[in-house]
């Protein structure tokens, strides 16, 4: 089974990033030369997926704006010999079917999920964050989609972390110990939220790309909101746990939280020396005092 559809929640807020997202969405900054949130459809394209659904704050039109063509803008490169720049503007917004999908409330991740529901149409897809850069030969939900064809059930990416860093990911409870993706993915017991170090149950990361079945859905449906009175996505997966087969997929690639200051900084600076036609050297000239 083909895994056609990705969700793309693009609603936050990015507080973290203020004062420059109280005006420009944080999945619109730019990393390099593109914005944060174009990785996260070319994962997913690169994946496979031929629909793109992306959950936003209701009276936010830019990511919408972003995916829709500019015929002003792509006639006025054609007139002025930049063809295969207005011919790449137009790909940028064919490459898959775009929907739209408002979050009325901003209730957390789970409910953004939830609001993809209809859009689903009961099959299997993948969720990414887009705040969540993976940078990797392999696209990481390709990577889950792989694990989805082998073993039939959820799929959470995870990787083994510091014992230090558990406050700043949810974590898993595996029931194999084995991690390196040999024996195939081991299976989800239970996952917990940002637990202090001395209290991590293990040192597997949950690092916000999934694959969910329909069945999730009915999970986040029966779960109690938790603090902020949000529904917590934990919450629902250990629901769902309960009685369907959930599986931690070890994944290869770069991670950056590009919803904090450093992990973003990281990010820019990671792809613009990834980027042939920058020379770099001239920024160490430029920043190395005299």
């Amino acid at each position: 089974m083909t895994i056609d559809t990705v969700v793309i929640p693009a609603a936050g807020r990015g507080t973290r990033l203020l004062p420059v997202t109280k005006a420009v969405r944080k999945e619109l900054l730019p990393v390099g030369r593109k914005p944060l949130l174009l990785y996260a459809v070319e994962e997913a394209i690169q994946s496979g997926a031929e629909q793109i659904v992306f959950v936003t704050a209701p009276s936010d039109q830019s990511v919408r704006q972003y995916f829709s063509r500019d015929l002003e803008l792509e006639g006025y490169l054609k007139t002025h010999g930049r063809c295969e720049e207005a011919a790449a503007l137009e790909r940028l917004c064919t490459w898959a079917h775009f929907t739209f999908v408002p979050q009325e409330f901003p209730q957390g991740l789970a409910n953004a999920i939830l609001c993809a529901r209809k859009a689903t149409a009961g099959e299997p897809f993948g969720v990414i964050l887009p705040d969540a850069l993976i940078l990797s030969s392999r696209p990481c939900i390709g990577q889950l989609m792989s694990c989805y064809d082998r073993q039939r059930g959820c799929v959470i990416a995870t990787r083994t972390i510091e014992r230090h860093e558990t406050p700043n990911y949810g974590v898993l409870v595996l029931e194999s110990s084995d991690s390196d993706g040999k024996a195939g993915a081991p299976r989800v017991l239970s996952l917990v939220e940002k637990p202090k170090p001395e209290r991590a149950p293990s040192l597997h990361g949950i690092f916000v790309r999934y694959i969910f079945e329909a069945g999730i859905f009915d999970a986040i449906d029966r779960t109690s909101p938790g603090e902020g009175q949000e529904v917590q996505l934990t919450d629902a997966i250990n629901l769902h746990c309960k009685s369907n087969a959930v599986f931690g997929c070890p994944f290869e690639g770069k991670h950056f939280d590009t919803g904090s200051w450093q992990g973003y900084s990281e990010a820019v600076i990671e792809c613009l020396l990834a980027d042939k036609e920058i020379e770099m050297g001239h920024f160490s000239r430029v920043l190395t005092p005299n």
